[in-house]
Formats: structure tokens, sequence, C-alpha cells
């Protein structure tokens, strides 16, 4: 994973943060990937993300050369257990701003990603043990900062097979709505 970031960081590439493409690559192991409607959503100077990405209207342009961007898309890394450590070394840079990135996965996705939340925190857990129970917090924190969001994870935090894991941000949605 830390092997990855400096593959990252090595390409960076004109009008991105120095961290951007690395941000990118966690963001799109926990969404299963993004394609270009939502990389322009990423890049929208409104959101909180703090990505470093250029403007929406040419950071399609500007990652169409990079090899991580294949056919409109933008693949989560491989294997699972690399890329949840991606994710966590990634986001724990920027632990005041992870609970927005998990937002940011998680939006337009919410019937899909539960599955992959919970493949994603058991891997961090089983690698990090107690310091990666980080991730679960992030995403109870994602709720309490912005209670709105409740209504939206309802029924990804109701489905049946809920992972255990995720059972802080389940209570927590619970107790908002």
């Amino acid at each position: 994973a830390l092997r990855e970031r400096e593959r990252f960081h090595r390409a960076t590439i004109k009008d991105f943060g120095e961290r951007s493409l690395e941000r990118l690559a966690a963001i799109a192991v926990v969404r299963s990937g993004f394609d270009a409607a939502d990389l322009k959503r990423f890049a929208d100077p409104a959101s909180s993300l703090e990505l470093g990405l250029p403007a929406p209207d040419r950071v399609i342009d500007a990652v169409a050369s990079l090899p991580w961007w294949k056919d409109g898309r933008w693949e989560a890394a491989k294997p699972d257990i690399v890329a949840a450590a991606l994710v966590f070394e990634v986001f724990k840079q920027r632990a005041d701003v992870a609970p927005e990135w998990l937002w940011a996965a998680i939006v337009g996705k919410e019937s899909d990603v539960v599955e992959r939340l919970g493949r994603v925190a058991h891997d961090i857990r089983t690698i990090y043990d107690d310091e990666g129970a980080s991730f679960v917090q992030w995403l109870v924190k994602m709720i309490d900062e912005h209670p709105e969001r409740a209504s939206a994870l309802d029924a990804l935090v109701s489905v049946d097979h809920f992972p255990y894991i995720l059972l802080p941000m389940a209570v927590q949605t619970h107790e908002v709505l």
C-alpha cells in the first residue's frame, strides 16, 4: 500500500494537489471504482472534499492519460487487502476530511456499497487491529456531523446480512432517524 501511494505521488500531474491521485484511488476502492460523472462531482469546488483536483470542466482531460483511467472509469485497486490498506493509509493522513471522502464514495451507490464497506472495514481491522477501528468511526462521524444523511443511509443499514463490523454506523443512522 505504501509503494502504491508512492507510485501515485510520483505520477502527480499539473493542476493536481500533491496527494490527489492517491485520494482518488482510495475513494475508488470504497466505491468499487467511479466514472466521469463521479469525477466531476469530486472536483466540484463547492464540495468540502479538499481533493486538490482541477476544475470539473478540466478534470477528465487531466486524468485521461493516467494508467488508472481506462474506458472512462477509475477501477478499484486490487487485491482487496492491499486496497484496504491503501484506503486506511490515505484517509488517516486527513482524518478530518475522511468522513467527507467516505460520503463522496457512498453517495449514489447507497444500495450497492454496504458489502464493499464491510469488506474494506474488515480488512482494515485485520491489518491495523484497534487502530483500524478509526475507519468505522469515520463512518459514524459522517452521519453525526450531517444528520440529514441518515435518511439516505436508512436502506443501506437496514439490509439483511448487514456486516457486523459496521454496526456502529447502523446504530448512529437509526439514532439520528
